[in-house]
């Protein structure tokens, strides 16, 4: 018994570190996070079923004239519209005998909101990067997510957008997240909410 066990032991010994090795050489890395907005009471809104995409930031990169161009064209048809609108609008003012050089009203700024260029640089981000995407998941109803992303890959984007109403208004929430990066570690964790929110464009 002793012979057999001193000429296994080697074996057991190789087996052993070879199941380390496979087990401490996975390629992947775990991200986790929550996807939540707070409002101006202070209350927690989680946002669930919100898609989220991890992008190589690489990728992204390599058709940024293509976003460009596209948020560049959305800007001109928003201003297009807003300068009719005013020019609509200076009219009635002239009419009322009131001359006005500049004229900024709700409809204007609605309209502003409403083709808020956000969501024309997702849109083309969805489109364009596609090649680039890595991983993709939805939020729970607690607004969490779970992405196996590769090591050694990166830095990355991060892309999410919701909207909820509020009374009679939508609100839009876009984040993009650039040059994320794992740090070489396995586990990560973030959080989308108010902080990192994309200002509008």
């Amino acid at each position: 018994m002793t012979r057999f066990a001193s000429t296994c032991k080697p074996l057991l010994l190789v087996l052993m570190l070879s199941c380390v090795l496979f087990t401490g050489c996975s390629r992947d890395a775990e991200l986790k996070g929550q996807i939540f907005v707070v409002t101006r009471g202070r209350e927690n809104i989680k946002l669930g079923n919100v898609e989220v995409s991890v992008y190589l930031e690489s990728a992204l990169v390599s058709v940024k004239d293509e976003i460009t161009k596209s948020l560049v064209e959305h800007k001109k048809r928003r201003e297009a519209a807003v300068d009719e609108i005013r020019s609509i609008q200076r009219a009635q003012f002239r009419a009322n005998g009131v001359d006005v050089s500049d004229v900024t009203t709700p409809q204007i700024e609605l309209l502003r909101e409403m083709m808020d260029s956000r969501g024309a640089l997702f849109s083309t981000i969805s489109s364009a990067g596609h090649g680039g995407l890595i991983a993709k998941t939805t939020t729970d109803a607690d607004g969490r997510f779970s992405l196996r992303l590769p090591l050694g890959k990166g830095p990355f984007a991060i892309v999410a957008q919701s909207s909820r109403m509020v009374f009679d208004k939508k609100e839009q929430y876009y984040w993009l997240i650039e040059d994320f990066s794992l740090d070489g570690a396995k586990y990560k964790e973030i959080i989308l909410s108010n902080t990192n929110l994309m200002a509008p464009m």
